[in-house]
């Protein structure tokens, strides 16, 4: 009778501690074949060159850059950044204390940019449709934007915007 008594206190532990802790896997997301980003969401680009890249900003750990499609120029002394664009920037990965530095982020407002197969031209429908068939959870729907999750990976869907987003622990 001990036995069993001692079986049932270790099984319910095990139950309550697998159920008790907190959610957070973190991903790295396989490039799907339907986009035409340059670069995907956590993709490793540590030690990585990015000369021809426009930096918008630099850090000893933090890069925010345009893609090299869209690099502002300058006319008559005055710079013009492209109004349609894809924003990169790179983070440490999968901690916040990582060496390794991957893409976290991806701010997107060119209406030719497909990710999962979708674009800015596409409903909210078609939206919610594309992310739950790649695995997400469509999480927050209203008349501005639509939000999918997948771990600590977010893709935000918005009128004028898509924004990717990777959550480092």
């Amino acid at each position: 009778m001990k036995k069993i008594i001692f079986l049932v206190v270790i099984l319910l532990n095990i139950i309550c501690l697998s159920s008790c802790q907190e959610d957070d896997e973190i991903r790295f997301l396989e490039r799907p074949l339907n986009t035409n980003m340059e670069y995907w969401i956590t993709q490793d680009m540590t030690g990585r060159d990015l000369i021809g890249h426009w930096m918008i900003e630099e850090q000893e750990n933090f890069k925010k850059f345009y893609s090299i499609e869209y690099i502002p120029y300058e006319l008559n002394g005055e710079i013009i950044y492209p109004q349609r664009y894809v924003i990169y920037e790179v983070s440490p990965y999968p901690t916040k204390d990582s060496d390794d530095h991957h893409i976290t982020k991806v701010y997107i407002t060119d209406l030719t940019v497909d990710v999962y197969g979708i674009n800015l031209t596409n409903s909210f429908k078609e939206f919610d449709k594309a992310l739950k068939d790649a695995g997400f959870d469509i999480v927050k729907k209203n008349r501005e934007r639509h939000i999918a999750k997948m771990d600590n990976i977010t893709v935000y869907f918005c009128k004028d915007y898509i924004e990717i987003t990777a959550e480092a622990k």
